[in-house]
């Protein structure tokens, strides 16, 4: 029940949006992609770098549980 009252307020709110009285200043955007961008860029990096070492770990892992060692 709670579900579907917050999903239906949530719903209401993209729909039927108020208005915000808010400035960004268009430094902040540069700060963000300066903060951001790094952080992604590293966090992609190593998913790509450990991505095979961690798919053979769990091959050799999945092999010794099941009894039979490669």
């Amino acid at each position: 029940m709670k579900i579907k009252i917050i999903l239906s307020v949530l719903c209401l709110n993209l729909v039927c949006p108020l208005p915000v009285f808010a400035y960004v200043d268009p430094g902040t955007g540069g700060y963000v992609f300066q903060v951001l961008f790094p952080i992604i860029t590293a966090l992609t990096a190593g998913y790509l770098f450990l991505k095979d070492r961690i798919k053979a770990f769990l091959i050799k892992l999945t092999a010794l549980l099941r009894g039979r060692p490669k």
